[in-house]
């Protein structure tokens, strides 16, 4: 889906999507509060693959079954895919990518987690919801990198931080 008011909307990492499949209450009071203030969620669409394959193909069976139940309640949840369907957009993000992983930002062998950071920022979308210690939790800095890359800058932020910002009107 391409998405309007692209600053309206969050952008969900894999973990977030699966900790909603797990019934994570904060990852669900995080949700229920974004569309509480009139806001959307988008998966990006690595998230969206890694999801997919943790379905089919996780060994944990616990994992296996959270993936199973975040992508069939997806729609029912509002979390709508996030489509970015031309080749200078994946090239962009394939460079915006590269770009983070050789400035620090993600260990190299974090290629998924940096093609998301990459796809959330190309398509515009203002802010990451992540539950995992992979991504860079320093924002001024990396909306400094992101801005002097030239791509749109993206916060990164865990489920009880935007509850907070939520319940303080700072968000």
């Amino acid at each position: 889906m391409l998405l309007p008011n692209a600053e309206r909307w969050l952008a969900l990492d894999t973990s977030v999507f699966i900790d909603l499949g797990d019934g994570d209450e904060v990852a669900h009071r995080c949700r229920e509060c974004a569309l509480e203030h009139g806001r959307g969620f988008a998966l990006p669409p690595t998230a969206l693959a890694e999801s997919l394959h943790h379905q089919k193909h996780a060994r944990d069976a616990v994992l296996r079954v959270a993936a199973e139940t975040a992508l069939r309640r997806r729609s029912e949840w509002a979390i709508h895919p996030l489509e970015l369907p031309t080749l200078a957009k994946a090239r962009a993000i394939e460079a915006l990518a590269a770009r983070l992983r050789e400035r620090g930002w993600l260990r190299e062998f974090d290629y998924r987690d940096s093609l998301i950071l990459a796809e959330t920022s190309v398509a515009g979308i203002p802010v990451l919801v992540v539950s995992d210690n992979d991504f860079p939790r320093h924002n001024d800095l990396l909306r400094l990198t992101l801005l002097n890359t030239g791509a749109n800058p993206v916060a990164v932020y865990a489920p009880e931080q935007l509850n907070r910002f939520f319940r303080t009107g700072r968000l």
